[in-house]
């Protein structure tokens, strides 16, 4: 009777801790919806031309690839994931709290390079929080992060409701948003840490994972992943406003559908689909999604046709965001598991988000100067590389049968 007793207050507690990741996961995408969605259109009303959009990504996303190693060995040695991702929140929002007050595009642009740095370093890092705490505790990731997704697809559809009116809104629903993530995630329970260092344990082994062919090719599909993903959100909104007739509720709509996208992927028969097909098969699949979802964006001028691309996302986005977290987790030694899901998927991300927003950012740029619609041709030349992509690794891995 006793043990039973121990055994439920166990499971209660544990139970509890798993609502705190509902929660968290729940609450900082919101900042995300926010982030993704809408912070693109915000600075081009606010005078920013494509290309220098294009440009500000890319400073960013550089800088970003130095700073995540740092902020890995951090969390995995000296301090702890925890206490790392709440030092980046409470950077995000002094930051943010500053970046309400500027005017001039110049200083815009550096505010939210310095931003996008400390906002895009918690995403590896709460993710390893909550897959570690999955495994440990017997629960699946994936519901935790559905959590998240229903707190983009909330966002997506308030933010674009009250953005038509009132477009200074966001960044003190996102101030908000980043001190309720803070509070929520000062209970989450950290990474079971190692009681004594295992030597092995070196950061050099994080990338001596690179020897691995397979491992190569799955990150070589999702940096092409991250390239088509990187232009869509920065200039979706902006292609649908301009060019197209849409404005900021459509936005919202279009990432709500993004975002509900994802839900037969988490919950229902596509979660059975990943686990089948595994993760090569998986990304296989989202270079083929995703070229018939770029030629759509390519070639429609109807917004709402335009607007409904974005219910392929879940099909391409889950196998990413779940299927690779939990692969990396699987193949990383211990100790470093932080640090090969920052090093490794942000490093491989940094590429295709640099080839988004500077060069593709740059092509746009140079059609829309000769009065040409740039976005348009961007989704054409998206389609073409994930048309390769796609057939390479049909050949490869659906083709001929994996091993």
């Amino acid at each position: 009777m006793r043990n039973r007793m121990e055994m439920r207050v166990k499971k209660l507690h544990r139970d509890r801790k798993l609502y705190l990741f509902y929660s968290f996961f729940f609450v900082i995408f919101l900042g995300q919806a926010a982030y993704g969605a809408f912070f693109p259109v915000y600075l081009t009303n606010a005078g920013m031309p494509a290309g220098m959009l294009g440009i500000t990504n890319g400073i960013y996303q550089i800088i970003l690839f130095f700073f995540i190693p740092v902020i890995g060995i951090l969390a995995d040695r000296i301090f702890s994931a925890k206490k790392v991702l709440l030092g980046l929140l409470l950077i995000c929002g002094l930051i943010l709290f500053v970046f309400k007050y500027v005017r001039t595009v110049p200083f815009l642009a550096v505010s939210m390079v310095v931003f996008s740095v400390f906002f895009g370093s918690t995403g590896g890092i709460y993710e390893a929080l909550g897959v570690d705490y999955a495994i440990r505790s017997g629960y699946h990731y994936n519901p935790i992060r559905m959590a998240g997704t229903i707190g983009y697809g909330v966002m997506s559809v308030i933010l674009g409701r009250l953005l038509i009116d009132r477009e200074s809104l966001m960044i003190n629903i996102f101030l908000l948003v980043l001190a309720v993530s803070f509070t929520i995630g000062c209970f989450l329970p950290d990474i079971h840490r190692i009681e004594e260092e295992d030597p092995s344990a070196k950061g050099d082994q994080v990338f001596l994972l690179l020897k691995r062919t397979d491992l190569r090719s799955i990150l070589i599909l999702f940096t092409i992943f991250m390239l088509g993903t990187s232009f869509n959100s920065t200039f979706f909104g902006i292609h649908l406003t301009r060019h197209l007739g849409g404005n900021y509720f459509m936005i919202g709509i279009g990432n709500a559908l993004l975002a509900a996208s994802e839900f037969p992927f988490h919950i229902g028969p596509g979660r059975r689909w990943m686990k089948r097909l595994g993760i090569k098969r998986c990304m296989v699949a989202v270079m083929l999604v995703g070229a018939f979802r770029w030629l759509i964006a390519a070639v429609c001028s109807n917004p709402w046709i335009f607007t409904g691309t974005m219910a392929l996302n879940g099909v391409m986005l889950v196998p990413v965001i779940v299927e690779l977290v939990e692969y990396l987790h699987a193949i990383a030694p211990d100790g470093l598991q932080t640090s090969v899901q920052t090093v490794l998927k942000a490093g491989f991300s940094m590429i295709g988000v640099l080839a988004a927003n500077i060069i593709l950012g740059q092509f746009v740029q140079f059609l829309n100067d000769r009065g040409v619609n740039g976005i348009r041709y961007g989704y054409a030349a998206l389609l073409l590389v994930y048309v390769v992509a796609g057939m390479v690794g049909f050949r490869k891995w659906v083709w001929h049968k994996v091993e």
